[in-house]
């Protein structure tokens, strides 16, 4: 299992530019936007100025992942979590791939053959796209 989910993360990522990247053919950033309007979500541009304190940020960023998080369980999309964690959002889909793909290695090399590892691969394929 663990070398096909290192395939696919490997091929997805290998792939993201062409057809899901911000020029691709089916880009993916207008497909989300689209999603957070749907849903009266706020865009990551219309952020609050960082002129609050270090508690109220915290806060804010709890809430926004807390926000996320329940979006994901409506519509499992990584995306929710790009712009809590302040992520450019093809180099967050990326990063996801490759750390999905380091996951799968993990599996594939028999370091680590736990259920968590891979309900954590299959919910993150599922959340690319």
């Amino acid at each position: 299992m663990g070398f096909i989910y290192c395939a696919a993360y490997l091929s997805w990522w290998a792939q993201y530019d062409g057809l899901h990247g911000h020029d691709g053919l089916l880009p993916a950033d207008r497909f989300f936007a689209r999603e957070q309007q749907r849903r009266g979500v706020a865009s990551a541009s219309a952020s609050t100025s960082s002129a609050a304190s270090s508690a109220a940020s915290s806060s804010s960023f709890l809430s926004s992942l807390s926000s996320a998080a329940g979006h994901w369980a409506a519509r499992p999309l990584l995306a929710w979590f790009a712009a809590p964690l302040g992520l450019p959002f093809d180099a967050f889909h990326e990063a996801a791939a490759l750390v999905g793909a380091t996951g799968a290695a993990v599996a594939a090399l028999g370091l680590c053959h736990h259920g968590l590892l891979f309900l954590l691969l299959w919910a993150g394929y599922l959340g690319l796209y």
